[in-house]
């Protein structure tokens, strides 16, 4: 079942007028999808413009990827935040912004001027997996002191945690 909320349709529609030099794989498993990222040059990045809280957590694989990353259209939200945040990218919402994109890196990788992928930005980490556990893990244990020395005010002692 596709849980998705774009479908193949959708995305066969969005991507219509860059079609020529595009390449829409059919749907696979993780391991072969994080290996495509890798290879890629630009990332295609769709995102929902009607539900600007909505992201797909292909932008954690794509960040990890270092790879310029394409959202397209703006979502007035969550992915205009990381992609302007962590200068890894653009949002597109025009054809003409697309191509011009592409046209960008495809110059910078005939020049063999391609970005670093570690100079991408420094903001990238705090979207990576270890220091995302980290600050759950914090909060977890910040609201846990909260909730001890709450219980213990209100019964009268105060119980160092």
């Amino acid at each position: 079942t596709n849980t998705s909320p774009m479908s193949d349709e959708m995305l066969v529609r969005m991507i219509q007028p860059i079609h020529p030099c595009t390449e829409l794989l059919p749907r696979t498993c993780k391991a072969r999808a994080v290996e495509c990222i890798r290879e890629a040059q630009i990332l295609l990045l769709p995102s929902f413009p009607r539900h600007p809280g909505t992201y797909s957590t292909k932008i954690f694989d794509y960040l990890a990827a270092q790879k310029p990353i394409l959202a397209v259209p703006e979502d007035k939200g969550v992915i205009d935040r990381i992609i302007k945040q962590t200068t890894t990218g653009a949002i597109a919402n025009t054809p003409e912004e697309v191509c011009a994109f592409i046209a960008k890196h495809y110059m910078q990788w005939k020049q063999n001027r391609l970005p670093i992928p570690q100079a991408l930005s420094p903001h990238i980490h705090q979207y990576r997996r270890q220091y995302q556990v980290q600050q759950m893990a914090q909060r977890i244990n910040e609201s846990l002191k909260q909730l001890a020395v709450h219980a213990n005010t209100s019964s009268g002692t105060l119980v160092p945690v």
